[in-house]
């Protein structure tokens, strides 16, 4: 990744690591071209196992629904990502709304972040901010004292 991470560079990231699973777990290589088929920005290969960002044609590949594609498998998907706090240079993606998103509405995928500058790491994620993405709906998040939700009466 360059010094000031752009769009290229994360999207090469996540094609990176989904290549990686394509090796490594053949057994899914079918289902995951299936789920990732007509995505746009993203083109999948089984032989050999490739992943290729592409930036003309069928538009750029959105983040949030690629996470919702890998949910969509059905089984567990981890997401790690090692030295998090980097992420923050990409501010301008807004990767915590895309972690709260998966956190809140993804329950097959599931996020790892681990970074060697704790503080930065906590800062990026918001932890100590009410209005952080990653706080809505926790003790202490904007939303605490909300009206709570309530469905349809029942009969």
């Amino acid at each position: 990744m360059s010094l000031y991470a752009g769009y290229r560079d994360i999207a090469e990231v996540f094609a990176r690591s989904l290549e990686d699973l394509l090796r490594r777990e053949p057994s899914l290589a079918d289902r995951l071209r299936e789920a990732l088929r007509g995505l746009g920005g993203l083109e999948v290969s089984l032989g050999p196992p490739g992943v290729r960002v592409t930036f003309r044609g069928r538009g750029r590949l959105s983040l949030p629904e690629l996470f919702t594609r890998l949910n969509d498998l059905g089984e567990p998907i981890v997401v790690a990502v090692d030295e998090a706090q980097e992420l923050r240079e990409a501010n301008w993606l807004r990767l915590d709304r895309l972690f709260a998103y998966a956190y809140d509405s993804l329950p097959n995928v599931r996020l790892v972040l681990t970074g060697s500058q704790f503080g930065l790491l906590y800062d990026f994620l918001g932890l100590e901010d009410p209005r952080a993405p990653l706080r809505q709906g926790f003790p202490g998040g904007q939303d605490e004292e909300a009206e709570p939700q309530r469905g349809p009466r029942l009969p």
